[in-house]
């Protein structure tokens, strides 16, 4: 789920970023606080669940998906690593 989450978010408001050595140029990347945005919107969080344990099922995820090599991950940005 967070990944079709990711790809629409990449989709509607992915940017190019410079300055970010761990970025690979040329690439489409969002920000980890609009992937938390479309997450909310997209139902991807459980409602009435405390915030942090809606941080640790992103973070988990997100860290399952850069393992899997789906997404490039730093502390800033997120890329897709598929296309």
């Amino acid at each position: 789920m967070l990944l079709e989450i990711a790809r629409a978010a990449m989709d509607e408001a992915g940017e190019q970023v410079r300055g970010f050595l761990n970025v690979p140029p040329n690439v489409r990347v969002i920000s980890q606080d609009v992937l938390k945005r479309y997450a909310q919107t997209r139902g991807y969080f459980e409602d009435g669940k405390p915030d942090n344990q809606n941080r640790a099922l992103l973070s988990r995820d997100l860290k399952r998906l850069k393992v899997e090599h789906l997404i490039g991950l730093t502390d800033q940005h997120l890329w897709l690593l598929e296309e």
